[in-house]
């Protein structure tokens, strides 16, 4: 799985600033990425998409399989 850093981060800063809940669970946005990034692991092979938490995760197939 490919990961898009750059956009986990800015999803990350974004709804963290924005969602206070948020901020009550994680003490960083870097924080709440490492979660992001977690989820996406643990469920991107049975899915190609879910929301949680303020955000939504999408998968896809690329070109290299």
């Amino acid at each position: 799985m490919k990961i898009d850093v750059f956009d986990f981060e800015n999803t990350a800063r974004a709804v963290y600033i924005m969602n206070t809940s948020i901020r009550e669970q994680y003490d960083s946005w870097e924080d709440l990425k490492s979660f992001m990034v977690m989820m996406a692991c643990q469920y991107g092979y049975k899915t190609n998409s879910f929301s949680t938490g303020g955000f939504q995760l999408t998968f896809f197939k690329g070109y290299d399989g």
